[in-house]
């Protein structure tokens, strides 16, 4: 008996994931302007800030796109939680001890036998992540543990009903901490009856349903760059009058991040219906690459301080924002150099035996 068919890949998911893993380095290059506020000029920080809000969706269409990928999926339970432990939970753990040992201050020292290795180091991945973007693969491990579930409620449920439980997200995970943020209102927890990340997956599902013309392609854009314009000078204005950085704003799940998330979505699937047929011929260069995009989301933070130490050592530079030229162009080249520099390795672990299985 032969076996379906795997249904044909989306050309523009892969764009989306690729358009994403992109986004979390640039964001990560300019975050360090940010909290720089009154020690660098100010246009330097204008242009982390211009560079950190267009690419605060980075996050939010990783989610979606798992959630396009995986919620209309029918699977039986063992070979999707094998699939989701050989791809993304083994490599999390790897790079978890890789960056604990290589960076970390509690980092062991000495020659230690690796069962008190182990006995140190699991617990410690347990209490948070052992480098500031691994925090991404906690909420995305949980939901995980919910798509099962999710299965089933999004293969019965009218989408009326699953909008209304994304709108009940909205509100709650977002709107509501966002008014107790402004008001003298202390609203009870109890109110938060669905919060975290659960929503984006939901999203993502229901927009890649929704048809949408080419003309979405712009106005999806317009909107994308009229909320980052919109976050940036929110960000800026309260930054001011607090006297030091503050991204509320910034926030994955505030209100100005979900439209943002939802607009640069929506917009990247139109151009599946602007370009007719650009799939076939995009296909040879963006699948290798959505491919290769957790693996470089896993490393991209190597890349990003070996740049730095090569950049000091050889020629005296360091290749960072704060550091390296002006940041209207030095964010986009460490960005693109960062990138690339992942994706090789990526590509070289791949290919070598032992370790291939860290680079999903």
């Amino acid at each position: 008996m032969e076996s379906p068919a795997s249904p044909p890949r989306l050309a523009w998911i892969d764009l989306v994931r690729l358009v994403s893993v992109f986004w979390v380095i640039q964001i990560h290059v300019a975050s360090p302007l940010l909290y720089n506020w009154g020690d660098v000029p100010f246009t330097a920080w204008a242009a982390g800030a211009i560079y950190d809000a267009l690419g605060r969706a980075c996050v939010p269409l990783f989610f979606m796109a798992s959630g396009t990928l995986l919620l209309g999926k029918q699977e039986p339970l063992r070979d999707f939680f094998a699939k989701r432990a050989r791809k993304v939970l083994i490599p999390f753990v790897v790079w978890s001890a890789l960056y604990w040992f290589f960076f970390s201050d509690a980092r062991p020292v000495g020659d230690i036998p690796f069962t008190e290795l182990a006995v140190t180091f699991f617990p410690r991945l347990l209490a948070g992540p052992t480098m500031y973007h691994l925090w991404f693969l906690y909420p995305l491990l949980g939901l995980y543990l919910l798509v099962p579930v999710l299965r089933v409620l999004v293969a019965h449920a009218q989408d009326r009903d699953l909008w209304y439980l994304t709108g009940l997200w909205f509100v709650t995970a977002s709107l509501l901490p966002l008014l107790e943020n402004f008001t003298p209102l202390e609203i009870a927890p109890e109110f938060g009856l669905v919060t975290g990340y659960l929503g984006y997956f939901l999203l993502g599902h229901l927009l890649a349903k929704k048809d949408t013309p080419p003309r979405f392609l712009w106005i999806g854009g317009a909107a994308y760059l009229l909320v980052s314009a919109l976050m940036t000078y929110a960000t800026f204005d309260l930054t001011r009058n607090i006297g030091s950085y503050d991204g509320l704003w910034f926030d994955f799940l505030s209100p100005l991040v979900i439209l943002q998330s939802a607009s640069a979505f929506a917009a990247i699937k139109a151009l599946s219906a602007r370009f007719a047929g650009w799939e076939e011929r995009a296909a040879a260069l963006l699948t290798p690459l959505a491919e290769a995009g957790f693996g470089i989301y896993l490393v991209h933070v190597f890349a990003i301080e070996w740049l730095r130490l090569i950049g000091t050592e050889l020629f005296d530079v360091r290749f960072t924002a704060v550091r390296f030229g002006q940041p209207w162009y030095s964010i986009p080249l460490i960005t693109l150099l960062a990138f690339l520099f992942s994706l090789g390795l990526v590509r070289f672990l791949r290919r070598t035996p032992l370790v291939r299985g860290i680079a999903p």
